[in-house]
C-alpha cells in the first residue's frame, strides 16, 4: 500500500512539473511574439523619425527658398521705383500709385514673414513632438530589456504567471502621435505650395502693369 502511494504521489509530481513545464512553454512563445511586436514597431518608428528629420531638412530649405524669392522682388521693385522717382517726366498721380503698390508690396513682404514665423513655430512644435517619440522609443526598448532579464530570473510557483499586456504598453500612443504628424505634413506642404502659387502670381500682375505705366508715360 505504502509503495502504491509513493507511486501516486510520483505520478502526481510528475503530471504537475509537466504542467508547469508546458506553461513555462507557453509563457516563453508569448514572450518571443510580443518581442518580435515590439522589434517591428521600434524599426517603424525608427524609419518614421528619419523622415520626419527628412522633412525638417525639405522645409528648411524650401524657407530659405521663398525667402530668397521675395528679397529679389522687393528688390527688383524698390530699384524700379527709385528710377521711376528720378524721372522728370512722372507726375505726382503717377508717383503716388508707385508708393501705393511699393506699399502694397511692403505688405505682401509682411505677410510672408508671418507665414514665415507660423511655418518656423510648427517646424518647432513638429521638432518637439519627434523627440517625445524619440524618448518614448528609448523608454519601450528599455522596457523590453528589463522584460528580457525578468524572464531570466524566474521562478516556478504553483500560481498562473503574469503576462504583459500589450495594450498597456505606450506603442498606441505613438501611433496616434505619428498618425497626427502625417496629416500634419500634407496640410502644411499643401499650404506652402498654394502661397507660393499665389505669391507669384501677384507679382507677375503687378509688374505688368507697371511696365505699362511706364511706357506710357516715357510716350
Amino acid at each position: 500500500e505504502e509503495d502504491t502511494k509513493d507511486e501516486d504521489q510520483v505520478m502526481l509530481l510528475q503530471e504537475k512539473v509537466e504542467s508547469i513545464q508546458k506553461q513555462l512553454e507557453e509563457e516563453k512563445e508569448l514572450h518571443e511574439k510580443e518581442k518580435q511586436f515590439h522589434e517591428q514597431v521600434i524599426k517603424k518608428y525608427k524609419e518614421e523619425i528619419l523622415q520626419q528629420k527628412r522633412d525638417l531638412i525639405l522645409k528648411e530649405e524650401r524657407i530659405a527658398t521663398l525667402a530668397e524669392q521675395q528679397e529679389e522682388v522687393m528688390k527688383r521693385k524698390t530699384e524700379r521705383y527709385e528710377e521711376s522717382r528720378s524721372d522728370n517726366n512722372l507726375t505726382h498721380k503717377q508717383l503716388e500709385e508707385l508708393q501705393k503698390k511699393l506699399k502694397e508690396e511692403e505688405q505682401t513682404s509682411s505677410n510672408f514673414m508671418k507665414q514665415k514665423e507660423y511655418a518656423l513655430r510648427e517646424k518647432e512644435k513638429l521638432q518637439v513632438k519627434i523627440d517625445d517619440l524619440q524618448q518614448d522609443l528609448e523608454l519601450q526598448q528599455a522596457k523590453d530589456h528589463k522584460e528580457v532579464s525578468v524572464q531570466c530570473d524566474y521562478t516556478i510557483t504553483e500560481s498562473e504567471p503574469p503576462i504583459a499586456s500589450i495594450n498597456s504598453s505606450p506603442i498606441n500612443h505613438l501611433v496616434y502621435m505619428n498618425y497626427l504628424l502625417d496629416i500634419y505634413t500634407m496640410n502644411n506642404d499643401e499650404e506652402n505650395d498654394i502661397n507660393v502659387k499665389d505669391s507669384n502670381d501677384e507679382v507677375e500682375t503687378q509688374t505688368e502693369t507697371e511696365n505699362k505705366e511706364i511706357q506710357t508715360t516715357q510716350t
